[in-house]
């Protein structure tokens, strides 16, 4: 089983399918790539635009007084499951953070990333798999298939008539 990314090599390393966002401490589902608003490095978070159903939005405003986000309110995100801290939703922003402001930032720190499909190995798939023809052509060389079996049956069954006509003559 795949051990979380560090804050480093999450930098290094790039998603391409969708992403799942697991509580670090109890693994509950806690939001996934389909609501991605946007990356922020800076905040090591991920921001969501819709709120995840397995997550609490606290009420105490608390204001950051140090880092990137200094000057910003924000309520903090607490996962249903264990009540650990696993994100914040910006009530108030530096100018730079303005488009995160009132989304659900997932802390990165807090979650463990799952890529859906990076456990397959890629050995098991077959090599032609992006290949393959769809139903509809699959349906059309069935029924060409089909139309030259109706054809042969045909010209034979009229050679056998043909022959046992010329033997009874």
């Amino acid at each position: 089983m795949a051990k979380p990314l560090n804050e480093h090599e999450r930098v290094k390393y790039e998603f391409t399918g969708p992403l799942v966002f697991q509580c670090i401490k109890c693994k509950v589902i806690v939001g996934d790539s389909f609501a991605f608003v946007a990356a922020e490095r800076d905040l090591n978070s991920v921001a969501l635009y819709a709120k995840p159903h397995n997550i609490r939005v606290g009420t105490d405003l608390i204001w950051s007084k140090e880092g990137a986000d200094s000057g910003s309110t924000f309520v903090v995100m607490y996962c249903n499951e264990c009540n650990a801290a696993v994100g914040k939703v910006w009530r108030s922003t530096p100018r730079k953070f303005d488009y995160i402001r009132d989304m659900y930032s997932i802390n990165l720190d807090n979650v463990k990333i799952y890529e859906c499909g990076s456990y397959i190995d890629p050995e098991a798939a077959p090599l032609d798999i992006h290949t393959l023809p769809s139903a509809s052509t699959q349906q059309m060389a069935i029924n060409k298939l089909q139309d030259m079996v109706m054809m042969l049956h045909q010209r034979l069954s009229t050679l056998e008539y043909n022959m046992n006509m010329g033997q009874q003559n």
